[in-house]
């Protein structure tokens, strides 16, 4: 079974592959050796204290494991011709909301009273 963990190192390591790798078997406390394979599943670059770090989200196999990332399946249908249902704000509120419409097959229309977006 794969274990997830997350990682925050210098914009140097996490570039670094084998770097990486001794990062992830220090954080499980196990050999380099007996890491199989490990897939990155998030990457974000937290700057917020004067330091810049990078936060990473892996996924890490044992050797001779399958490799299984059960990635979410989007199923949108087209909404092109459903019953419009004007949001107003396109902010995260707003693009969440329109993004559930579509989901309740409902057409979105998305109203945003800032500059506009080549202005921004």
């Amino acid at each position: 079974m794969p274990t997830d963990i997350i990682l925050e190192l210098s914009p140097e390591r996490a570039a670094d592959n084998q770097s990486l790798q001794k990062a992830i078997a220090a954080k499980l406390g196990i050999a380099f050796t007996d890491i199989g394979k490990f897939v990155i599943t998030r990457k974000s670059i937290d700057a917020r204290r004067g330091k810049v770090m990078v936060n990473i989200g892996v996924r890490v196999f044992k050797p001779n494991e399958p490799i299984s990332l059960d990635e979410p399946k989007f199923n949108y249908r087209d909404v092109s011709k459903a019953e419009p249902v004007v949001v107003v704000g396109a902010g995260p509120a707003g693009l969440f909301a329109a993004l559930r419409l579509i989901e309740l097959g409902f057409k979105p229309i998305v109203i945003e009273r800032g500059k506009p977006v080549s202005d921004r």
